[in-house]
């Protein structure tokens, strides 16, 4: 069996699944995968059990650039709410066309950006709100921050949360 590397993170995993193995020449001698595609095959194959009366609340989905349009990684993260939570709200426009939060590429790091990222996330923050969901999920670390932010700004009065912390809040021991 080859070894595999598990990326949690948006860039992390659009990095070394599609950018870095063009650096050299030869295949990577492991397999990339998303932890997103990784709990997603676990909880098809029932290697991992959830309780789906556990969680409440209600629930929308945003999809990271680097996993979505990127990456491809759209109906993952959808079956894996759709396994936990029973409140479900789809952003619109959604999957591929779902927008960007505004703190990709490094943004997100960097002060002197804020007041732009802030402004260009506006849209995202709208989208939120228009789903009256509780809670907004995202894969990726990057956008878990400029969420919050948005939130925090535009006043959303929502929580911020990432998909594997809801499966390890689910999951049956």
């Amino acid at each position: 069996m080859k070894e595999v590397i598990i990326t949690e993170c948006g860039h992390a995993y659009s990095t070394f699944r599609w950018t870095a193995p063009s650096w050299y020449d030869e295949p990577w001698p492991f397999k990339v995968r998303s932890l997103i595609e990784v709990i997603d095959e676990y909880l098809q194959t029932a290697r991992i059990k959830v309780d789906p009366h556990k969680i409440k609340g209600s629930y929308t989905l945003h999809d990271p650039c680097n996993l979505a349009r990127n990456s491809g990684l759209i109906e993952e993260p959808r079956r894996i709410l759709k396994a936990i939570i029973h409140d479900f709200r789809e952003m619109t426009p959604n999957k591929e066309r779902n927008l960007c939060c505004g703190g990709g590429g490094g943004l997100v790091a960097n002060p002197e950006w804020e007041e732009t990222r802030i402004k260009v996330g506006k849209p995202k923050a709208d989208q939120i709100k228009a789903t009256g969901a509780d809670v907004v999920v995202a894969s990726c670390d990057n956008c878990r921050h400029q969420l919050t932010e948005l939130n925090d700004f535009y006043k959303l009065d929502t929580k911020v949360t990432g998909l594997s912390e809801l499966v390890s809040e689910a999951m049956l021991p």
